[in-house]
């Protein structure tokens, strides 16, 4: 009986005891504990410092911007006040500086030849309308770069005439079976920056017969590139319209409307550093090539169509980007 429970005692220790692997079992989780401890340490250090540091260059930036702009204005005080007499002339000389160069109605060309026309103003472009030609003989307007990007407005394809034309005007059974398209000069997509605006454009207006190889071709190119340049230049001012160059005039069939040769584009960009325009001149009919490929002076336009762009330029700025045809200043 005694031996039986010295057993029964044995069994009994045993059974409380832990094993050898359920130790290390233990031993692996306080570890696992410890190293994720750490790791969440180690890494709100480091985000600390490196918070810290970005702090640290952000205000060092701001100083040396603020520095900057100090050295700036000191060197700009000493060369106004060069041969200043006196405070007032100063006051006057740094009010002076504070205005921004501007141009009002910079788009509208100055007639050198006597033509039909009706001057009509809508908000996003001026157009010069010929009711003989049932078409407009220019359209002119500004793209500023928030009128680029917007989309306020959708597309509406709804053509009509404009309710300011006096007499005739062009209508949708004109263009009907003519086998040219409603090509818009200042572009529908330009005008997506009121509702009003879009539909505007849609007026027969802003609206010539075009090949549908050049209004769907490179026509549509250079407007997608001149957004790109509005949008890079802050502003563009653009005059785009029908060029005749040969005789008779042909019409549309049984119509009042009248087929261009061709078509003209100038492109200024008055407000960059350095003053640059140019032109393009594409011909009404399969124009597939790089607008590159259509460049030309802004002279030879103002010869072809008797008319005078630009003209609020500085005559020595005006002579320089109308005699220049570089594509590569633009790209």
């Amino acid at each position: 009986m005694a031996k039986k429970s010295r057993t029964t005692k044995t069994k009994a220790t045993s059974k409380n005891k832990k094993t050898p692997k359920q130790n290390k079992k233990q031993k692996d989780l306080v570890w696992l504990f410890l190293k994720i401890f750490f790791v969440i340490a180690l890494i709100s250090v480091l985000v600390y410092y490196m918070s810290k540091a970005n702090n640290t260059m952000v205000v060092n930036k701001q100083e040396q911007v603020q520095i900057e702009e100090n050295i700036i204005d000191e060197e700009a005080t000493i060369e106004e006040t060069d041969g200043c007499e006196n405070n007032g002339e100063l006051e006057q000389i740094k009010e002076v500086k504070r205005e921004r160069i501007t141009y009002t109605n910079l788009e509208i060309p100055k007639w050198k030849t006597t033509t039909t026309q009706q001057q009509i103003k809508n908000i996003g472009y001026t157009s010069s309308y010929n009711t003989t030609y049932g078409m407009p003989n220019w359209v002119a307007y500004e793209l500023t770069r928030s009128e680029a990007v917007s989309q306020e407005a959708k597309r509406t394809d709804k053509f009509m005439p404009d309710p300011k034309v006096v007499g005739k005007s062009a209508s949708n059974s004109d263009y009907k079976g003519s086998g040219y398209d409603k090509g818009h000069m200042a572009p529908a997509a330009d005008m997506k920056w009121s509702k009003q605006v879009m539909e505007e454009s849609f007026y027969f207006t802003n609206i010539c017969p075009q090949a549908p190889g050049l209004n769907r071709g490179a026509w549509k190119e250079l407007e997608e590139k001149i957004r790109l340049w509005a949008i890079r230049d802050s502003a563009l001012v653009i005059i785009c319209g029908p060029l005749f160059t040969k005789e008779p005039i042909q019409y549309i069939s049984d119509t009042q409307v009248a087929i261009p040769d061709a078509y003209f584009k100038v492109v200024c960009s008055p407000y960059t550093d350095e003053e640059r325009a140019i032109a393009f001149i594409l011909p009404n009919n399969k124009a597939s090539k790089h607008p590159r490929e259509y460049v030309v002076t802004i002279d030879s336009v103002e010869k072809m169509t008797g008319m005078d762009f630009l003209s609020q330029l500085p005559d020595e700025i005006e002579n320089k980007v109308e005699q220049t045809s570089n594509y590569t200043l633009w790209e």
